[in-house]
């Protein structure tokens, strides 16, 4: 009689069990299908919005050196899986062929492509992004003053400070030393080529037009310029303890906005280490 109910609080306390598990197993299942719905409403939301910007929207918005809004999502389909050419230009062209290189900054978000606009306006992509729409978000940009192949003294790249996190919200990141002695590099991507840049300077600089105020192609002028942004004399500046740069080097900026500074920029520069040609 004893073994017996043992036996019935034994199958009492499995059945409880195995309910228990699939109570259990339908809350989580019901929890992801329930994630999944509210992150596609949020995309579809996100869509809305961005089909919704006109270009008068966005020359209204107050600039104080952050943007929000939606940022423009980066197709899967221009990626290759090759670790020598990764991006498939042809299909990147597909979408703009003002679209010529593809930057990635190792240690943050930041993997765009880089427009180079031909017309009058050298400011277009702040409000455009990479399909030629109107963008919060606008794309990653250098202007026609530079050469697209990269082989100017300085090139220098443009892009928004997101307050979420995108575009060039990252370059911030090497305001904080450990992650600036961290973290080295600068990837660029050609169609026919990928540079390694190693990251030797990031610091604060007022709102100059670096291209207009410096002739780099003057070998003293270059040469001075070189001297100072490896010793900034600025608060919170970082420098790669041993970096050495002459006229022979060739060097990028990457430039994006300082929030609630509106006349100010953070600048993150690198200088080029490796040039190779893809497969």
């Amino acid at each position: 009689m004893k073994k017996t109910g043992l036996r019935i609080i034994f199958v009492l306390a499995l059945c409880i069990c195995i309910g228990s598990a699939g109570y259990l197993g339908y809350r989580v299942y019901h929890n992801m299908e329930q994630a999944k719905k509210e992150a596609m409403m949020k995309e579809m939301a996100e869509s809305t919005t961005q089909e919704k910007i006109s270009i008068e929207d966005l020359l209204d918005l107050e600039f104080n050196g952050e943007r929000d809004g939606y940022t423009t999502p980066i197709p899967d389909d221009v990626f290759t899986k090759d670790s020598d050419k990764k991006i498939n230009f042809e299909k990147l062209h597909e979408y703009n062929d003002e679209l010529i290189a593809w930057i990635y900054v190792k240690g943050t978000k930041i993997d765009y492509p880089i427009a180079r606009h031909e017309g009058e306006d050298q400011t277009f992509y702040l409000n455009y992004d990479m399909y030629k729409e109107p963008s919060y978000s606008g794309c990653i940009y250098m202007e026609d003053l530079n050469a697209a192949d990269f082989t100017d003294n300085n090139t220098i790249i443009y892009g928004h400070n997101m307050r979420n996190g995108t575009m060039f919200k990252g370059l911030h990141q090497f305001e904080d030393m450990k992650f600036f002695e961290k973290n080295k590099y600068i990837y660029i991507y050609l169609p026919d080529r990928t540079l390694v840049y190693e990251i030797f300077a990031s610091y604060i600089t007022d709102d100059m037009h670096i291209l207009s105020a410096y002739d780099f192609t003057n070998e003293k002028v270059y040469a001075e310029y070189l001297a100072n942004i490896t010793d900034p004399h600025v608060m919170g500046a970082n420098v790669r303890e041993g970096t050495q740069l002459t006229t022979d080097d060739t060097i990028i900026t990457l430039s994006t906005c300082v929030g609630g500074q509106p006349e100010e920029r953070y600048l993150v520069q690198g200088v080029l280490k490796y040039d190779k040609k893809n497969k």
